[in-house]
């Protein structure tokens, strides 16, 4: 599906507000490993997160015009949160970009 380019001049049509983080989901550890005292995973991986980044997606991908309101961290967790925002179509310019807080990173493991 090809995405339509939304301009900040037009209004949005929802405005989600709330914290954004990025979730790192570990997958498949095994403590059992050839080298003792070593963990090991099957995968990692990054994605974005947060009730408000999610809900902005899922009506961008909708086709409506969303908005989202968060402060992100002027660090890679912020970058990746604002272009994954940015790819989807949602409106990033109510997005603040902070050089004293550090974008949130919530560690998940599942077996």
């Amino acid at each position: 599906m090809e995405r339509q380019k939304i301009s900040c001049a037009d209004p949005p049509d929802v405005v989600c507000v709330g914290q954004a983080v990025v979730d790192c989901i570990t997958r498949g550890i095994r403590e059992n490993t050839p080298v003792p005292g070593r963990t090991q995973a099957d995968s990692i991986s990054l994605n974005t997160g947060g009730d408000a980044v999610n809900e902005s997606f899922a009506l961008a991908d909708m086709g409506i015009r969303a908005a989202l309101v968060c402060v992100v961290g002027k660090d890679p967790a912020g970058r990746f949160i604002l272009d994954e925002a940015a790819k989807r179509g949602v409106m990033t310019d109510r997005i603040t970009v902070s050089g004293t807080l550090a974008t949130p990173v919530a560690n998940m493991f599942v077996k």
